[in-house]
């Protein structure tokens, strides 16, 4: 309660909540030296950048390491990373880990195509894009499509040679060999956005049941990953890329029709994310549903005192209502 037993408003409350965690942190970090390590920071909300900053802002004094990783092309549009920018000390320091070096890439495509062509590693090293696990499935894929010798190293080499392979082509070349269940599978997966629990995905891709055996054969082929969380099981893509081919593969009706399978198993699961359900909603055109499950979601964030996450939240429930 505030003053006279009236209750305490919502901003005395954060800052009790804000305090209260500092505390915490400095207190661990007098038994031992902390590392706090936030992964996919770019999907957070404003409010808890405000309260992490509150926490570093002024230094504790104790040894405490803040690591941030997320990915540089969203930094520009992520509220969390703009709103802890803005207030934080000196001494934050920014690493970026890009691609791998033009020199450090051609020396492994060299040592993956041993006997091709200059031009050919030339063509790998551009397509894998400075990925060091692209340029291997490039590599394996060409080294069993043709063998060394049937490659052309001179200029006459057509580009249509096998050399001349696409990433994109791979990809989807290596999910046609996959039974039709798991090609379903791994469209659900890619559309989800982020790990969800398996049976999720199964009934979202209309599957009475997931074989173990296609499951490994597609997590060893490093399509998918899985893991384990607590009772759960959740599975990804592999990687960003794989998600990206997947879904700009998909004909818009295809699209629509799975996010909204995916809404109606999310729905059935105790605790599930509003702002998921609300966002496939969207994608799936039922704005109504969409604005009902956004306004769940800005009651949920106010509740947790993220306030400028709710307003924003109120905000879009409002206008998929008007759009309706």
């Amino acid at each position: 309660p505030g003053l006279g037993g009236a209750p305490a408003s919502p901003a005395e409350l954060r800052r009790r909540a804000t305090g209260a965690f500092r505390d915490m942190v400095q207190r661990l970090a007098d038994v031992r030296p902390l590392v706090v390590w936030i992964d996919d920071a770019q999907w957070g909300d404003a409010d808890s950048a405000q309260i992490l900053r509150a926490v570093l802002n002024p230094p504790l004094g104790v040894p405490l390491l803040v690591l941030l990783t997320y990915r540089t092309a969203e930094a520009v549009d992520s509220p969390f990373l703009t709103t802890l920018a803005e207030g934080l000390d000196s001494g934050s320091e920014h690493i970026l880990l890009d691609a791998l070096p033009p020199d450090d890439c051609e020396a492994l495509a060299r040592r993956l195509m041993e006997g091709r062509s200059d031009r050919a590693v030339a063509r790998l090293v551009r397509e894998a894009g400075g990925s060091p696990f692209f340029l291997g499935e490039l590599a394996r894929h060409l080294a069993n499509v043709a063998g060394p010798e049937s490659e052309q190293s001179d200029d006459s080499a057509e580009p249509s040679a096998p050399a001349d392979v696409r990433l994109t082509e791979v990809v989807q070349g290596r999910l046609a060999e996959l039974p039709l269940d798991c090609q379903r599978l791994i469209q659900v997966i890619s559309l989800a956005g982020q790990p969800l629990e398996l049976d999720v995905i199964r009934e979202a891709a209309g599957l009475a049941r997931v074989h173990r055996r296609e499951l490994n054969r597609m997590r060893v082929g490093r399509i998918i990953s899985l893991n384990r969380v607590g009772e759960r099981e959740e599975v990804a893509p592999y990687h960003d890329r794989i998600r990206e081919i997947v879904v700009a593969s998909l004909k818009p009706e295809l699209r629509g029709g799975l996010h909204g399978a995916l809404a109606d198993a999310l729905g059935q699961r105790e605790g599930a994310s509003p702002w998921l359900l609300a966002t496939h909603c969207q994608h799936a055109g039922r704005l109504p549903e969409a604005s009902q499950w956004a306004e769940k979601a800005a009651v949920l964030s106010s509740a947790a005192l993220a306030f400028e996450d709710a307003a924003r939240l109120y905000a879009q429930a409002q206008e998929w209502d008007e759009g309706d």
